[in-house]
């Protein structure tokens, strides 16, 4: 399952760097880091004058925006992880649903 998900990133990943470049122009301050993968990958809450942006930011690749811009953090942890609650630990990124159980991204 695993190889599966680096073979469909992979692919993602080299379309929308042809077809969407300006997704690479990172630009605004980094306000919140959430690691996925241990060292591997991060996802980023950037922002940009009154603009909220989701970025990613996976090993040996460039970080590239992946969210549409939001007018606050919170509603994009919402909308793009279902949860604006979350913690983090060891380097983990823990997202917690409404029962307070603690879901990892994928």
């Amino acid at each position: 399952m695993r190889r599966k998900r680096l073979a469909e990133y992979e692919l993602y990943y080299a379309m929308i760097k042809e077809h969407h470049p300006q997704l690479f122009e990172i630009k605004g301050d980094y306000i919140e880091t959430f690691p996925v993968d241990k060292e591997k990958s991060v996802f980023f809450i950037l922002k940009d004058k009154d603009a909220y942006f989701g970025v990613y930011k996976q090993e040996s690749k460039e970080a590239h925006i992946i969210t549409p811009a939001f007018s606050t953090k919170e509603d994009l942890l919402q909308k793009t992880l279902g949860t604006s609650q979350f913690e983090k630990f060891r380097m983990h990124s823990f997202f917690l649903e409404e029962d307070w159980k603690s879901i990892l991204p994928p």
